[in-house]
């Protein structure tokens, strides 16, 4: 059966990520790691590669699929899929390893999954700079996240 915190994240990392489909070099080195689709590394990306939209779509969808699994199993508490899929955006970004190690985590698994909203936006700089494109991205992956609490809510409720 499939994940539908996949189907829920995808649109929210399209919005943030956005598409290239030739590969550009980090920033700050101007070089490696080369990037291409939606913020997608690897050994095979290079300065020659080149991706059709079809193939950048895929390949989201085939990372996005094996990352939700595994915010998941971070998860010593039951979220909603949409809370999930908020997570898996924020771990495409940051990585699984900074979710795994971060405040965010601890309180949800410590039961303040509400508490926890906060912690979205502790997560806005990158080089020591806040940046903008990231105080937009946090804002709205918590109010994805915070939006799935008052959902589920509502059903229970």
């Amino acid at each position: 059966m499939p994940d539908s915190a996949v189907a829920l994240a995808l649109p929210l990392i399209k919005e943030f990520e956005g598409c290239e489909i030739h590969a550009y070099p980090d920033p700050g080195t101007g070089a490696a790691p080369w990037t291409i689709g939606y913020g997608c590394t690897g050994a095979d990306i290079g300065p020659d590669t080149i991706w059709t939209q079809e193939q950048a779509d895929a390949e989201l969808e085939s990372r996005v699929t094996v990352l939700a699994p595994k915010v998941r199993a971070l998860l010593h508490v039951p979220l909603p899929d949409k809370c999930v899929a908020a997570l898996t955006s924020f771990a495409y970004n940051v990585g699984l390893g900074n979710l795994q190690h971060s405040t965010l985590l601890e309180e949800i698994n410590a039961g303040d999954a509400l508490l926890a909203a906060a912690q979205f936006l502790k997560w806005t700089h990158a080089a020591g700079k806040e940046l903008p494109g990231l105080v937009r991205r946090r804002i709205a992956e918590r109010d994805y996240y915070v939006a799935g609490l008052i959902e589920s809510t509502d059903v229970a409720g």
